[in-house]
Parts: structure tokens; sequence; C-alpha cells
């Protein structure tokens, strides 16, 4: 019998008698009972295994990533080095041609001036960000006794497999 949970459990409840609560059939209840059993026993192995080969790749992408950084950061040290080196000359060979653009960025070298002036001469250079709430502080309110319009505590249930 290949029956999922969810069809065990109506085929459990189908066998109950609803004026009595009696057990209609012993022998199906106990044969539901233990395909239950091994249904739970096989969920739980499957959801382990899944866990674990979530964290395989989460590790295998962490490695990636640091690996991918370490080697733009070599790069980078290496094009420090070539422009250094060149000193905003043009070179060229047959395998390569180097040579520089020109940009120009704004360096922020005191902020707080800054957006004093901004607002006072142009607020348009400013954006504003709505503000964050920290669900860890109003928890913490919650539990202080304080009434907080707009959040309450709610308690959940998570499945821990080991």
């Amino acid at each position: 019998m290949n029956l999922s949970l969810y069809e065990i459990r109506s085929e459990m409840y189908s066998l109950i008698d609803p004026e009595t609560g009696e057990i209609r059939d012993f022998d199906a209840w106990q044969e539901l009972s233990l395909s239950r059993e091994e249904k739970r026993d096989s969920t739980a192995s499957w959801i382990k295994s899944l866990d674990a080969e979530s964290e395989a790749i989460d590790n295998e992408a962490k490695r990636l990533i640091e690996r991918r950084n370490a080697t733009r950061r070599k790069a980078d040290r290496l094009r420090e080095y070539l422009a250094a080196d060149l000193d905003g000359e043009k070179w060229k060979n047959a395998h390569h041609a180097i040579s520089f653009r020109r940009s120009v960025a704004v360096e922020i070298t005191d902020e707080d001036r800054l957006v004093a002036y901004l607002m006072e001469h142009n607020e348009d250079a400013l954006t504003y960000q709505m503000p964050k709430i920290s669900k860890t502080a109003v928890k913490e309110m919650i539990n202080n006794g304080e009434e907080i319009p707009g959040a309450e505590l709610v308690e959940r249930h998570s499945i821990q497999i080991k």
C-alpha cells in the first residue's frame, strides 16, 4: 500500500465508528498504523537528506564565492600594479592594448557638512529611506508589558528532525 500520510489518516478515520468511537476493523487499523509509521520515517529521512544536500550546496557556494572574491582581489592588485608602472601611458603589443579612460567621481570628505549644505541649498540631492522595524526590539517591548499597536506575539511550531 503506497498511500500518502493524508490518505492514510483519512483511511484510519474511516475505520472509526462515528457513533461509538470504536475501531471497526482492528487489523486494517494496525496495517495503516504501520504504514503511517514507515511513511513518517521515510519522510523524515528524506527531509534530513535534503537538508544535508542543501547545506552542502551552501558550503560549496560559499567556497566558490570566496574563491571568486580572492581572484577579483588579485586581479585588482595586478591592475593597480600595472597602472602604477604605466603611469597613464598607453601600451600595446601583439596580445594586449592598454589605455586609460578618465572619469570624474565625487568623493565625500565631510558628510555632516555636506548634508547640512544640501538641506539648505538643494534638498533634491538627498534621498530618504523608510525606517526599518527591529522585530527584536518590538518583541522585547511587548515582553516588558507594553501594548504595541500593529504588532503581537505569535507562537509558532517548527518541526525538528534529528
